[in-house]
């Protein structure tokens, strides 16, 4: 019996503040049948929405392309300001392949639903992660770097940055990063220093790059980091990306910026957890902690040690992504 498949989009959308625009943004997704969109992150300090949705092998690209297309009509980069880093309107759209299909073919349809968003809204495509065989451009850190402005000096300076679909930058819509990853955690912790160096450092030395130019040596493999500042909690973030979560867990990180705080007289006071999580993450973590009881037990405890509340107000159970299929 063939297995069905399921198919994550990770849609991230350069707008966090006009719920009107959100909101036709969250239609687009639904009107697709065999589609379901599991959540919705809305980020307003970052001017950021996260779309989590799930489809099959064609409903998926249908609702990608549904919320492409809705997104760059409202959004105009050429007025968007935002402390996150971001290269366009729909500035990345990942795809992750959970069960019944195969990386190497999930490669070949999110190519070719690439060139599909290129020739018909006129968007220029860059490639990521499993989908780009360029070294120098595979890692988005890579193609955002230096922000959008860089990016175009790029382009125009050298051959080897042209867009993998497209030829010329759009100063409505900008780029938009397409490709297929593994599971990602997205997750900030907050942290209760006013201090911006501090909360600089920290996120350097626990990122897999460190810092060049403070001669920090990064900690953890598999691990993006920075800090910023979110005016509305008052409070300082390490916004860290987890791209492999069997080579860094999230609990390790966890303990180190405890110690680091409680070294530098302040303290963890929450996280965010930006979109949704594995089961496996809490429950390797509620296995450090010595948690005990059923499955849902030990990741409602986790949820709990890790103070995900202060953000999310509904069941822990709506962030866990094995809920959904």
């Amino acid at each position: 019996m063939l297995q069905p498949v399921v198919i994550e989009c990770v849609a991230n959308v350069s707008e966090g503040r006009d719920k009107k625009i959100i909101e036709k943004c969250s239609k687009a997704i639904r009107a697709i049948d065999n589609v379901k969109l599991m959540h919705i992150d809305n980020g307003y300090d970052v001017n950021r929405t996260v779309f989590s949705f799930i489809g099959n092998e064609k409903s998926i690209f249908e609702a990608a392309f549904s919320l492409i297309k809705t997104a760059t009509q409202f959004i105009n980069m050429q007025n968007y300001g935002s402390d996150h880093p971001n290269i366009g309107a729909v500035d990345v759209c990942p795809f992750i392949p959970i069960k019944g299909i195969r990386e190497e073919k999930l490669i070949v349809l999110v190519n070719e639903f690439s060139k599909k968003v290129n020739q018909e809204l006129d968007i220029p495509i860059f490639l990521y992660e499993k989908s780009q065989t360029k070294n120098h451009r595979t890692f988005l850190e890579q193609i955002r770097r230096g922000g959008k402005q860089k990016l175009i000096t790029r382009i125009n300076q050298s051959s080897t940055w042209k867009p993998d679909f497209g030829h010329q930058w759009n100063e409505k819509t900008g780029a938009t990063v397409i490709g297929v990853r593994n599971i990602l955690v997205a997750f900030n912790i907050d942290i209760s220093t006013k201090n911006k160096k501090i909360a600089s450092e920290l996120a350097a030395k626990i990122r897999t790059s460190g810092s060049k130019k403070n001669n920090i040596k990064g900690m953890f493999p598999c691990l993006k980091a920075i800090s910023w500042w979110m005016e509305s909690f008052d409070t300082y973030q390490i916004s860290c990306n987890f791209t492999d979560i069997e080579k860094t867990k999230v609990h390790e990180v966890w303990t180190f910026i405890e110690k680091f705080a409680k070294n530098n007289n302040f303290e963890v006071t929450g996280a965010e957890l930006i979109g949704l999580i594995p089961l496996q993450v809490l429950l390797d973590a509620a296995t450090y902690y010595d948690y005990q009881g059923s499955d849902e037990e030990k990741a409602e405890k986790v949820f709990k040690r890790w103070n995900l509340s202060k953000y999310w107000k509904d069941s822990y159970k709506k962030k866990i992504l094995d809920s959904y299929f």
